[in-house]
């Protein structure tokens, strides 16, 4: 196995050099150990499976909290952006997030839901109130899409409550008559 190189220049090497010639070789002692750090990782398989496994845990906590981890992922890009003297911008459009989430899972666009709701009178189509239930980022939700999950036929809007109502009767006629029956 190779030695590892150093990062950085030692304090003689740099004596006497230019600021520009430091500069150049300090990159090229960087560049020397970038190559040698990825080469490396490849041939040690103990390092190897700590990445697989570290890339398993970041995509275990993205899919259980995406919205916390695109919170992560924006704190990171303003960071980068603030070190490098640019203009800070959000990657994410909260705008175009919820155009393509409507055009993506129901094919419908703002405009189409947006008469939906005014057809249905802005309230939920099987309870008949306002929605209430409050977001991750304190504001009132919109009302849900509620669609027939065989066919992709969208059935109206629904509240959270219904919705998540309907979701835990896993949308079938059967259970719910028998619910009812309880209930009587």
């Amino acid at each position: 196995m190779e030695t590892k190189p150093r990062a950085r220049p030692s304090k003689a090497q740099l004596e006497g050099l230019s600021l520009e010639n430091q500069k150049a070789l300090k990159q090229k002692f960087r560049r020397e150990y970038q190559i040698w750090w990825r080469e490396d990782r490849h041939k040690n398989p103990q390092l190897e499976a700590l990445d697989k496994a570290m890339d398993l845990v970041r995509y275990r906590k993205k899919m259980r909290d995406p919205e916390g981890y695109q919170k992560i992922q924006d704190a990171r890009y303003k960071a980068e952006n603030k070190r490098r003297g640019t203009r800070v911008e959000s990657p994410r459009k909260p705008d175009n997030t919820r155009i393509n989430h409507l055009k993506y899972n129901f094919g419908i666009t703002p405009e189409e839901y947006n008469k939906l709701l005014s057809d249905q009178g802005y309230v939920c189509a099987i309870c008949g109130k306002e929605e209430k239930y409050m977001g991750t980022n304190n504001k009132i939700m919109n009302l849900s899409i509620d669609h027939d999950h065989e066919t992709g036929n969208i059935r109206g809007l629904l509240c959270n409550s219904c919705n998540r109502g309907l979701g835990f009767f896993q949308d079938s006629k059967d259970i719910l008559g028998e619910a009812i029956k309880y209930l009587k």
